[in-house]
């Protein structure tokens, strides 16, 4: 049974590079009736990191070896059996994650609780593999301890979309990435600059967990991609 949510939402059709997969339907709440404030709506980092992905799965066509993929990010991406998207707001990056990645068992959508009402029906108004087990969740970077279902998991690939807007959750969200990944997993990790130097106190931070590299825009979408948008992909150390 799909959840009621409020008149006043819009849908966006997302339509993939391969026509031969279904379009994604994403609700908004531009008018914030559901009180889920900036994850309410979509940003234009999550069509570049989501179209960047579908490149990288469509690639996906070599063996990989340890830490290959952040010279080749597609040796990895199909290797993916568990997937958690931080900050997961209306959803599109981890929905898309979930049509293309071919060997994807367990989506993990997490947002704060205002969003999740928002996330759990885009959930279900789309479709996906039988295989695929889609599970929107709480995580709430600041409060850890309860994500508890998780911790006996192991993450292949985590997704981040522009979470970097607002310096005072750039040490909850690096807390996250550690928190939920290992020496084996893959983060790729989008964000549209808006305060350098604040970003880059957060990679300075970021460089003592994790081994990461910029995407350089020959690597990305033909289409989708902005000089003011960037995207790494990084691994613990």
């Amino acid at each position: 049974m799909v959840d009621e949510i409020p008149p006043t939402t819009f849908t966006t059709e997302y339509a993939f590079n391969d026509s031969s997969i279904s379009p994604l339907i994403i609700h908004q709440d531009s008018n914030g009736d559901m009180a889920a404030g900036v994850g309410s709506t979509l940003w234009d980092t999550s069509y570049v990191l989501s179209k960047y992905i579908e490149k990288l799965a469509e690639s996906s066509n070599q063996e990989s070896t340890e830490l290959n993929f952040l010279k080749e990010p597609f040796q990895m991406i199909n290797k993916a059996v568990n997937c958690l998207e931080l900050g997961s707001g209306t959803g599109l990056v981890g929905l898309v994650s979930g049509r293309v990645i071919a060997n994807l068992k367990q989506l993990y959508l997490s947002d704060k609780p205002s969003i999740l009402p928002l996330l759990k029906y885009n959930v279900s108004v789309n479709k996906f593999n039988e295989n695929l087990s889609v599970s929107p969740l709480t995580i709430d970077w600041t409060d850890l301890e309860k994500t508890d279902q998780l911790l006996n998991t192991s993450i292949d690939l985590i997704l981040c979309s522009d979470c970097l807007w607002d310096e005072k959750l750039h040490q909850p969200l690096l807390d996250a990435f550690v928190k939920f990944s290992n020496p084996q997993t893959m983060v790729l990790l989008a964000f549209e600059s808006r305060k350098f130097e604040e970003e880059a106190r957060f990679f300075a931070k970021f460089g003592d967990y994790f081994h990461f590299r910029d995407i350089k825009p020959n690597e990305q979408d033909e289409t989708w991609r902005s000089e003011d948008i960037y995207l790494f992909v990084a691994s613990r150390k």
